[in-house]
């Protein structure tokens, strides 16, 4: 899947959760993304099927919207060429990139259910190993932890 492709799928995938909490908001006010989802069966199936494609898990934990980008599935994809340096740079770029389409679904979320706090964090996995993650919020990026290094200690000059 491309980035273009992505981010319509994000857009996509932010476009029925607004639906989904336009119907369900008028009915309660749950106090979570994760209770809002779970109030409502429909929802849930819909998200779990939309979520196992591309390579893409969807789960919801509290306010907390987190996609996994399973990288192992890509055709003619190996651990030593994924988990290579330069790989790992362009993941964390894309991620950068994608700012402001997660920050959307973020401030979309809150406005048509009320609930603050949601947070959306993606991950790029190669077999359940995270490789580059960041968490955005409706205001943008909040967070971004990259892949440690094992064999590497840099020390900082003083």
């Amino acid at each position: 899947m491309t980035i273009k492709g992505r981010k319509r799928y994000i857009a996509l995938l932010g476009m029925l959760i607004l639906l989904c909490l336009a119907f369900t908001s008028c009915v309660s006010k749950p106090t979570t993304v994760e209770e809002l989802i779970n109030s409502n069966e429909e929802i849930a199936e819909q998200l779990a099927t939309s979520s196992g494609s591309s390579n893409m898990t969807l789960e919801i934990k509290g306010n907390e919207i987190i996609y996994s980008y399973d990288l192992s599935g890509i055709e003619g994809a190996t651990e030593e060429n994924i988990k290579d340096e330069a790989m790992i740079k362009i993941l964390q770029t894309t991620l950068a990139d994608q700012s402001s389409a997660y920050a959307a679904v973020c401030k979309n979320i809150e406005k048509s259910s009320e609930i603050s706090g949601v947070t959306a964090t993606v991950n790029y996995t190669y077999k359940g190993e995270v490789l580059a993650t960041k968490t955005f919020s409706s205001a943008g990026e909040t967070e971004k932890t990259e892949k440690p290094k094992e064999e590497k200690t840099e020390e900082k000059e003083e």
